[in-house]
């Protein structure tokens, strides 16, 4: 069953990140926006972004749902493919290995913040290695910010959930 806020009705307003997986490899953005803006009863809904994360996977900023619990428990049909619809409410984690000198990084989920853990994490590093082009995409990215939220855990905003999505869609990451 598809995972839903505690509250089913979140304040109109607010942006909500949904995560579809089951799509198409051929969906395109439009379509997924166009979706949701139709099977939403609501009609102040407003698709904000959506990223294709790839193999069947995207991420759709949303806001003014009234009922959003209704809308994640309808069965979701795009282009002929049953297609799950989540509530993505944690923030992605990257996990790290350490490999002699470098160490890897893994993506899971995204909105536009993700999570680096690990010992001895360089903020400065960091940056460095998400604004370029190696680190998803094949193309420079903007780093909002780079916050250390505990011994280890290390947050970071991208400008745009694309360039947070380029980084995720890369998968395994070597810092």
């Amino acid at each position: 069953m598809a995972a839903v806020p505690d509250d089913p009705f979140p304040d109109p307003d607010a942006v909500i990140t949904l995560k579809l997986t089951g799509l198409s490899p051929a969906i395109t953005k439009d379509a997924i926006e166009a979706y949701i803006s139709i099977k939403a009863d609501d009609s102040d809904v407003e698709v904000k972004s959506v990223t294709l994360l790839g193999e069947g996977n995207a991420i759709a900023s949303v806001s003014g749902f009234v009922d959003l619990e209704s809308f994640i428990h309808q069965t979701h049909k795009i282009k002929g493919r049953l297609v799950e619809i989540t509530v993505s409410e944690e923030l992605p984690q990257l996990e790290e290995e350490d490999d002699d000198d470098t160490k890897s990084v893994r993506v899971d989920i995204i909105p536009d913040i993700i999570e680096v853990t690990g010992e001895n994490v360089n903020t400065d590093v960091l940056e460095m290695y998400f604004q370029g082009a190696k680190s998803g995409g094949g193309r420079e990215k903007d780093v909002e910010w780079i916050r250390n939220i505990d011994d280890g855990v290390v947050h970071v905003k991208f400008v745009s959930t694309e360039d947070a999505a380029a980084v995720v869609a890369q998968g395994k990451h070597v810092v």
